[in-house]
């Protein structure tokens, strides 16, 4: 505290100056420093009955005595006065309690008086004169001894041990309340090689499970002994490394073997100081951290687990920020985004970011993909979305995209991630998929074959039946096994092949009758089915096939049978009178033999052959001279190729046969050309007169149906 003087200005800077060479004395321990502000002619008169002195030489190593030699001391209750009595010219007189520091081990309290006299000097204050005087060097009224100084001290020191009383018993509650607190202990060590104890608290025993002798036992006595083996290198390696050049504090983290056999993790943390022998200790405290530590282990791992799949998952993912001004700000991208994407660095994909995408999205894409950002608000809101994108070697590639707000910053703008997944293969086989549906639609809707699929493990039995018009309806009929057995549904005739097909798995193909939905009750209609197994493991699981509805195939082949055999018994009763049958194609103007004389009756036919230029010839070889032109006119293959069609009724030539020929007697040759469907068709005879009666039928057999072929039959007698 300064007591007002003046309003000088100059003074008060006098007595600043004076409270700053106190502290630089004792404070500061800067004794030396204080020569710079002593003026040529200077003299100092101390406490000591010795400390007179006078001269700049004698006070420069008097002060340099000084230095190191004041211990710290701290200075309260300061009051100064000055006083300018002739111009340039100022003292300052005052009075200040100081005491040491009680790291000095030193119990001195004293009020001290001190005289200054400062000379103004360009500018400058330049101490001139400085008198200290301490009360313990001073008698007290009449004293003989300093008695009250020696009180003071007394007090002082009382004061000071009562200070220390109460912060030590404060000290110790508050010890007490962090031990009660935490899971640790106290222990001090020796600072020699293997850190042997010197003090263990029961709660550091505790820590571990023992008492304090336990434990003293079972670590040897020393810190050492308690570190878990395979710690034990690293541990001393954190306390060589923390006391190396002269440092004192320490920390480092292990194990240590407890009594159940656990290991507990501990921070073993503290500082070296000496006693009052001098020797040095190493003051420490354990701190249980197991959970911390086992926390921490399974949040690295964690962490190395998230950064290996953020970095090698097929799947990219792209981070960023959606700011309130519809800026869009980049965060990360993993490799695969960039690989999906078409970048082949970081780089590249990192200066191609606009606008929330990178540049190879497709510019129709674009836009698509910026509006479903909007569209999300909150955390967990989500969209997904398939775009398109071109790569740098101009192929295009499918992606599917699912962005979802997975946090928010600080200013309360979104946080969007999006994970890609390359769906190109996916779209081309959906693109086949649909191209093979609709084919397998048109070939259903097309088809008269229905399509069943049965399943074992349930007895159901599924169809697909094609309808005109109204493409496929799918039927299911459930305990179908048990259906076989109801003849409204199927023939009971019909009913254990279908079971043995279908049911069981034999997978035969077989023919049956069953009554439709769309037919009347007891109405069957005959269809065949193709099945075949499915196994699963070994298993039937399933039986697919085709229905085909042949009810009219099998009446057309009925009524085909049934005319069949009519033609075949009325040629069965004609076929004695005919010596040679022969079917003609006139356009290709081949023959073949259906029925052949015997060598006997001397007509020695080839079975197949040119017809104008074999079975012609040979006919007209057989006729006498004056018959030839008339068989040549009816046989001749012009004539009947360009008049084919004229030809109706029965035509037929009479000639005979010529001597060289076994046999003789009269041929005769009739044909007629039958109904046709799209086709020239027609038919020739060879008869003999005599074994023909009349009103014969001209018409026997069937015409032969080849396309854009004309064809004649000829029998010859």
């Amino acid at each position: 505290m300064n007591t007002p003087s003046t309003d000088n200005p100059q003074l008060e800077e006098a007595k600043a100056l004076t409270s700053r060479l106190m502290h630089m004395h004792y404070c500061d321990g800067n004794s030396k420093g204080i020569t710079a502000f002593l003026a040529p002619q200077f003299s100092w008169l101390g406490t000591g009955e010795e400390q007179y002195i006078t001269g700049q030489d004698s006070v420069d190593a008097f002060f340099q005595k000084l230095t190191g030699n004041i211990p710290p001391c701290r200075i309260w209750d300061e009051e100064y006065d000055a006083l300018e009595p002739v111009p340039g010219l100022y003292i300052v007189t005052g009075r200040m309690w100081i005491a040491t520091n009680p790291e000095t081990k030193m119990f001195i309290k004293v009020h001290q008086r001190v005289t200054f006299v400062y000379q103004r000097m360009e500018e400058e204050f330049r101490c001139v004169h400085i008198h200290c005087s301490n009360p313990y060097q001073e008698l007290v009224g009449d004293e003989l001894f300093p008695e009250k100084t020696g009180r003071q001290s007394y007090h002082f020191v009382q004061e000071r041990l009562t200070e220390l009383e109460q912060q030590a018993l404060q000290q110790n509650r508050q010890l007490e309340v962090v031990m009660s607190s935490i899971a640790g202990g106290l222990k001090i060590s020796n600072d020699d090689d293997a850190y042997s104890y010197a003090f263990v608290s029961k709660e550091a025993a505790a820590l571990f499970g023992y008492t304090v002798e336990e434990f003293l036992t079972v670590t040897g006595g020393t810190a050492v002994g308690a570190v878990y083996p395979p710690d034990l290198k690293r541990a001393l390696a954190d306390c060589a490394e923390a006391f190396r050049d002269g440092g004192l504090s320490y920390s480092t983290r292990y194990r240590v073997r407890c009594k159940d056999g656990s290991l507990k993790w501990i921070i073993d943390s503290g500082k070296k100081a000496q006693d009052a022998e001098g020797h040095w200790m190493v003051n420490s405290l354990y701190l249980d951290v197991t959970q911390s530590e086992e926390d921490s282990q399974r949040i690295r791992e964690q962490s190395q687990l998230l950064t290996s799949i953020y970095d090698t998952v097929p799947c990219g993912i792209i981070r960023f920020i959606r700011r309130a001004g519809g800026e869009f700000e980049l965060i990360s991208l993993n490799q695969a985004a960039l690989s999906l994407l078409g970048y082949k660095s970081m780089e590249e994909g990192l200066r191609d970011w606009h606008g929330g995408l990178l540049g190879s999205v497709l510019e129709e894409d674009q836009e698509m993909l910026r509006q479903t950002y909007f569209q999300l608000h909150r955390v967990g809101d989500r969209q997904d979305r398939e775009y398109r994108v071109r790569w740098g070697d101009g192929s295009l590639h499918w992606l599917e995209g699912t962005n979802m707000v997975v946090g928010s910053t600080e200013d309360g703008d979104s946080i969007i991630q999006r994970t890609l997944i390359d769906i190109t293969q996916r779209k081309i086989l959906q693109q086949q998929l649909n191209q093979e549906q609709e084919m397998y639609r048109v070939a259903m809707e097309s088809s008269a074959d229905t399509m069943f699929e049965y399943l074992t493990d349930s007895d159901t039995f599924i169809s697909y039946e094609p309808r005109p018009r109204q493409g496929v309806k799918r039927r299911e009929l459930s305990g179908y096994s048990k259906l076989l057995s109801d003849k409204s549904f199927i023939h009971p005739e019909d009913a254990p092949a279908a079971m043995d097909n279908i049911c069981n798995g034999c997978g035969e193909s077989f023919e049956m009758r069953v009554v439709t939905p769309d037919s009347a009750p007891g109405y069957y209609q005959w269809h065949r089915i193709s099945s075949r197994p499915i196994y699963h493991s070994g298993r039937l699981t399933r039986v697919v096939g085709t229905i085909r509805n042949i009810h009219a195939m099998k009446e057309t082949l009925l009524e085909n049978s049934t005319r069949l055999h009519m033609n075949q018994s009325a040629l069965q009763a004609i076929s004695g009178v005919y010596l040679s049958i022969f079917y003609v194609n006139l356009t290709e103007d081949q023959y073949y033999a259906v029925r052949l004389s015997q060598a006997r009756e001397g007509l020695p036919f080839p079975r197949i052959g040119s017809f104008s230029g074999g079975l012609f010839q040979r006919l007209l070889a057989l006729a006498e001279e004056q018959d030839r032109p008339r068989v040549a006119q009816l046989c001749d293959r012009g004539r009947l190729l360009s008049r084919f069609s004229e030809i109706s009724g029965h035509t037929e030539v009479e000639f005979r046969q010529g001597p060289s020929s076994s046999g003789g007697g009269t041929l005769a040759s009739s044909g007629n050309p039958p109904s046709f469907y799209g086709q020239r068709t027609g038919k020739k005879r060879y008869r003999h007169p005599a074994q023909c009666q009349r009103g014969e039928a001209t018409g026997i057999g069937a015409p032969s149906r080849g396309k854009s072929r004309q064809t004649g039959v000829g029998r010859s007698l």
